[in-house]
């Protein structure tokens, strides 16, 4: 029994451990690019020692990508939720509803100093179920025109996101996600030539 004890504690203070790295590295990345961050630094700033950080990651970068990847897991849990829809806009609102529920973890990661392919990431997680709907939408389309206004549709929602993210979230998910979707039934209608 007691080592089912020991076992339960030692896996507190492990999940204790990861968590105050990654709020130390989110908290230093404000500051400046993970480039410029040093295991010795981050050590400091979460009040453990290099040996520890070490029994978890190999490096700083391996530590950034599980984050990003835990917060891509959350966003796209809420977007299994809505992958029945139709609209573009209800899986645009599942996405932005999650990056709105981790607002300062995503404030971080957007930033200046974050991985500016994280929001990219996220994105082409949308790509397949985009391409569908357009499809249903104008499946007189051609295949490479649907990917090249994916491209130009996800670059633009990616700068728009990003901002909206810098800037406080102040506009609701559901006027970006309609303001996205219109502008990419705009652009379906432009390659059908009936704007």
């Amino acid at each position: 029994m007691g080592t089912d004890m020991d076992t339960t504690k030692m896996d507190r203070r492990a999940r204790y451990t990861r968590m105050v790295l990654k709020q130390s590295l989110l908290e230093l990345m404000k500051e400046r690019p993970i480039s410029k961050i040093s295991v010795k630094e981050l050590c400091e700033k979460a009040d453990v020692n290099r040996t520890t950080f070490y029994a978890h990651y190999n490096d700083i970068e391996e530590l950034l990508k599980q984050i990003e990847e835990e917060l891509f897991e959350i966003i796209k849990q809420s977007l299994e939720h809505g992958l029945g829809e139709e609209s573009v806009s209800a899986m645009l609102m599942d996405i932005l509803t999650g990056i709105k529920d981790n607002g300062e973890l995503c404030k971080v990661l957007f930033s200046q100093y974050g991985d500016q392919s994280c929001l990219a990431d996220i994105l082409k997680f949308a790509h397949d179920k985009t391409i569908k709907t357009w499809k249903h939408l104008s499946p007189d389309i051609s295949n490479s025109d649907m990917e090249k206004l994916y491209l130009f549709f996800s670059s633009g929602s990616v700068a728009m996101i990003r901002e909206w993210v810098l800037n406080g979230m102040v506009e609701s998910t559901a006027s970006i996600a309609l303001f996205i979707d219109r502008l990419s039934c705009m652009g379906l209608a432009s390659l059908q030539g009936t704007i």
